[in-house]
């Protein structure tokens, strides 16, 4: 359990976005494809995205983790 929602694979997945979509959008965002693919991408940092995909598997994100974890 993370102390913070963050973004794991299943999320963008879960959103349709293809394992090279999430490369590139993982070079936008100065972040390494490993790196996501161990640690997730914060949730707070993607929410002051303005890419609505982003944003979407922010949501999805956030809402799994409050689901498990209380509202915060």
């Amino acid at each position: 359990m993370t102390d913070e929602p963050r973004i794991y694979m299943r999320h963008v997945r879960g959103i349709g976005i293809c394992g090279p979509g999430v490369e590139r959008i993982a070079e936008r965002f100065n972040y390494s494809l490993q790196e996501f693919l161990e640690n997730g991408y914060p949730c707070e940092l993607a929410e002051r995205s303005s890419n609505p995909l982003v944003l979407k598997a922010s949501r999805l994100a956030r809402a799994e983790w409050e689901a498990k974890n209380g509202q915060g």
